[in-house]
């Protein structure tokens, strides 16, 4: 496999033909965007950020774009690590309760 190419010098960078980007929360975010929201793809429309998916619709071979915004992306992200916390949390009061055999709280 070839070798990666290096990485251009921080002067070299600046000076390929656009100006710099000033350091902002917004381009931090875009940064980091593809790890925090993976299956999602940031569109900018209109100036508004909106971060887009194809989802298949059940029982159909369609598929339906979804976009939201980062407000409600995050609040998503937030709200399933919640919920696996709390079922964690669940499992962890039952196991403690009932013991290894004849759990009630497993279904």
């Amino acid at each position: 496999a070839p070798a990666p190419a290096p990485a251009p010098a921080p002067a070299a960078a600046a000076g390929a033909g656009r100006a710099a980007a000033p350091a902002t929360a917004l381009a931090a975010q875009q940064k980091q965007t593809p790890t925090d929201f993976p299956g999602y793809r940031r569109v900018v429309a209109n100036g508004k950020e909106m971060f887009c998916r194809n989802d298949v619709v059940t029982g159909s071979l369609i598929k339906q774009r979804t976009c939201v915004t980062r407000a409600q992306l995050e609040a998503m992200q937030k709200d399933s690590q919640q919920f696996l916390k709390d079922n964690q949390q669940s499992s962890r009061t039952c196991a403690a309760t009932f013991g290894l055999g004849g759990n009630p709280c497993q279904q």
